[in-house]
């Protein structure tokens, strides 16, 4: 994911935001990798109609990774970005998937699961159902913001990432990410091992009946 926060941090309508993603850092600062990320965005696309066109090897993507994390060193901005390099560097397309996947079942328990579904104990229930709404991020947090810009440079974005809604709903992935590994930590604190592996199997199973087989890499690391 780290293509996607590289256009990300490019775009205007997103600079007000960084802090969303963890990131706390001078204006100046901002300015200057906001400029370097529309430098590396132009090379990553070398000269492609949009992402779908682009280079996807592994030389590219280092390359850009490199490029990247040259432009923190030029920005003297290393410290305060490593974190959330990291954690966009390193999420992949199958962290992404689980995280939708549980979130979509947790909103299932919040709403009242089909009397055909597995069972699960009320009590683990009642809790998800209590807690998961402090932690669901809203679909449209940020395409308003992102469709309401524009500038020169947000709209041409939208025509490289191919469309609008493409840059804003990778961006609600990865905070429901994080937000779906909060919520199970908050659990953690306030569930059994015992009950907490009721729920995981509950995932397994819903799993199953949606998708006609085992999914197991439907269910994140650190769950099991």
């Amino acid at each position: 994911m780290l293509d996607e926060l590289i256009v990300l941090l490019s775009t205007d309508w997103f600079l007000p935001c960084w802090t969303e993603i963890g990131i706390e850092i001078a204006e100046s600062k901002k300015l200057c990798i906001q400029k370097g990320c529309r430098e590396v965005t132009d090379r990553m696309l070398r000269g492609a109609e949009n992402e779908f066109f682009s280079d996807f090897s592994e030389a590219r993507m280092r390359g850009t990774e490199s490029d990247f994390l040259a432009l923190l060193q030029r920005c003297e901005a290393q410290q305060e970005l490593f974190v959330t390099y990291k954690e966009w560097a390193t999420l992949s397309d199958q962290d992404i998937r689980a995280a939708w996947s549980c979130s979509y079942l947790n909103l299932k328990i919040t709403s009242g699961v089909a009397e055909n579904s597995p069972p699960l104990d009320p009590m683990v229930r009642a809790k998800v159902a209590a807690t998961w709404g402090a932690y669901d991020v809203k679909h449209d947090a940020f395409l308003d913001v992102s469709l309401r810009s524009g500038t020169d440079w947000d709209r041409h974005v939208q025509i490289i990432w191919c469309g609008p809604k493409t840059l804003p709903g990778q961006l609600h992935s990865v905070l429901q990410y994080r937000e779906l590994r909060a919520f199970w930590e908050h659990l953690r604190v306030s569930l059994t091992p015992q009950q907490l592996h009721q729920l995981v199997t509950w995932y397994r199973e819903m799993h199953k009946i949606i998708s006609h087989k085992d999914r197991p890499d439907l269910i994140p690391s650190y769950m099991e």
